[in-house]
């Protein structure tokens, strides 16, 4: 967030506009981590030595996540009920 803060208070354009911490979303950075970097990894160690329930949690994880994004939530937990 201090680098965004940073370019803001210079008046230069925003690089990751992810970590803008007005508009940031913990569930959106999620999705994009395991998206960019963890899927491609999960599925070659399931390749290697078959591990579904790194599998099974993978895609738990990825429901998770999703289910916060879909409600719009930015947060980590969604809020009780």
């Amino acid at each position: 967030f201090l680098q965004t803060d940073e370019e803001r208070r210079q008046g230069l354009p925003v690089v990751m506009p992810v970590f803008d911490r007005n508009t940031c979303s913990i569930p959106k950075s999620q999705l994009s981590f395991i998206d960019y970097f963890i899927i491609d990894m999960f599925d070659a160690w399931d390749a290697f030595a078959d591990l579904p329930n790194l599998m099974e949690h993978l895609n738990n994880n990825i429901k998770y996540w999703k289910g916060l994004d879909g409600r719009n939530l930015r947060v980590l937990r969604p809020p009780p009920e």
